[in-house]
């Protein structure tokens, strides 16, 4: 959507822009940075019509299959800030018209995480030290509790309802997975069969493992990346903004996506510092969380052999120059996991590297 499309379609709603800039991020929505006429800054959020899924022609997400909408982003962003007390934008305002629906939203202060880093110089320091604040977010997080497992469509609506085994639910997401996979054909026959063993097997433990566990579904935010959330000088989470795939789920739903994205920014040596701050900020704001757990290693695993098959998928026959591998190295990765039972969390941002530019170690050296 070009800016003077969306600055037509807002000014259409009775605003006055003085200023707009389109903002080059997210899958979902385009995202415009404005100042009103009477001063105020706000971002606009604009729905993609183009993310409808393959299955029912609904705007679904990728990885939960559950369905997307402004409304909802409405109500997980007040769960966020009322009952988390995270940095989460209030939403001023919804629209829906013919030429598109929006949302207009608090302009949150900082900078992204990736940023952070870049202007930090890589400073391995200020690094741990961000990881720690946002362990200790993630503690406050996990305090918010729900009846059962599923996408949170608002406070007390959770789709799909009554589901009180997360391996159920996990069984659900997976079955997606396999079912887009082996439609686009991104795996011969055996290596289908391959994977879907794996998961079968991972699925029937836990299901066995989590049935008595007596553990209450907890927020999980579920899609903490590089470019998903914003921080201060000191490397302090100022906002979180990117809101529409939040679950209530296990801890270890959380987990995963933080160590397919942050833990392992850098090199493997790293990779253990990381965690090891991240978790010092989450239990020192009372969060708990058994890491050594067969069962939530399992989780973690399972969970992010999942991801890499949807990244296999997603990135089947990409012809663009700089992705045209990805689909093959993600699988080779995927294939090592199953067999060693343990995810090369570092080889997968080794993929993402020719595209972030992101160095394989950290420096001492502070540019903040």
């Amino acid at each position: 959507m070009e800016e003077d499309t969306a600055k037509s379609i807002i000014e259409s709603e009775g605003y006055q822009v003085s200023n707009i800039n389109y903002i080059p991020e997210g899958n979902s929505h385009f995202c415009f940075d404005i100042v009103l006429n009477d001063g105020t800054p706000v971002v606009a959020r604009f729905e993609k019509t183009s993310r409808i899924s393959d299955i029912d022609d609904k705007k679904r997400d990728f990885h939960y299959n559950g369905l997307l909408s402004l409304e909802r982003e409405r109500n997980l962003c007040e769960i966020v800030k009322n009952e988390a007390r995270l940095p989460a934008p209030k939403v001023y305002e919804i629209h829906h018209t013919e030429k598109g629906s929006f949302m207009l939203v608090e302009k949150l202060s900082g900078i992204h995480w990736k940023d952070f880093l870049e202007e930090s110089n890589y400073n391995l320091d200020l690094y741990l030290q961000s990881l720690k604040y946002l362990g200790s977010d993630m503690a406050q997080v996990q305090q918010v509790n729900f009846e059962s497992y599923g996408d949170i469509m608002g406070r007390n609506e959770i789709q799909p309802n009554k589901i009180n085994n997360f391996a159920d639910r996990l069984k659900a997401i997976t079955d997606l997975k396999l079912q887009r996979a082996e439609g686009s054909g991104v795996l011969n026959e055996q290596q289908f069969s391959e994977v879907k063993k794996y998961f079968d097997d991972d699925l029937n433990y836990l299901e066995n493992k989590l049935k008595s566990s007596g553990e209450k579904p907890v927020l999980v935010l579920t899609d903490i990346h590089p470019m998903n959330f914003f921080v201060d000088d000191e490397g302090k989470p100022s906002g979180y903004f990117d809101l529409e795939f939040c679950q209530a789920g296990v801890p270890a739903l959380e987990f995963y996506t933080i160590k397919f994205g942050l833990f392992n920014y850098f090199d493997r040596e790293t990779f253990q510092k990381a965690e090891t701050a991240f978790f010092e900020g989450f239990e020192n704001n009372g969060g708990q969380y058994e890491r050594d757990s067969s069962v939530n290693l399992a989780l973690e695993r399972t969970l992010s052999i999942g991801h890499l098959l949807a990244a296999v998928t997603s990135y089947h026959g990409a012809v663009d120059g700089l992705r045209d591998t990805w689909s093959e190295q993600f699988k080779d990765i995927m294939f090592d996991a199953i067999q060693r039972k343990d995810v090369n969390y570092v080889a997968i941002a080794d993929v993402l590297r020719s595209k972030t530019k992101q160095p394989k170690q950290p420096t001492y050296n502070r540019n903040v």
